[in-house]
């Protein structure tokens, strides 16, 4: 793996910890946005919960699980649904 795309997961890994402290802060409030590498299609869901651990990952929105490793994603993001 070459410098520049250690330097990508490693910044992927930041913005996951983040989203996974968003996420755990703002149960079912936190819209979240991945898009794997080996898809173009991103997902969109409201997670409940998040947990990263050693390189992996895991969303629980309802019945649905998103998981992987830091190398499995291309792009992650995220934004707290406002409350009313």
């Amino acid at each position: 793996m070459n410098t520049d795309t250690q330097d990508v997961r490693s910044e992927i890994g930041h913005v996951i910890r983040d989203v996974v402290r968003m996420v755990n802060e703002n149960s079912g409030q936190t819209s979240v946005r991945l898009r794997y590498c080996d898809d173009c299609d991103e997902i969109n869901f409201v997670a409940n919960s998040a947990r990263f651990d050693g390189g992996s990952f895991e969303f629980v929105a309802g019945f649905e699980t998103y998981c992987g490793t830091v190398q499995d994603l291309a792009d992650v993001s995220a934004n707290v649904i406002a409350r009313r």
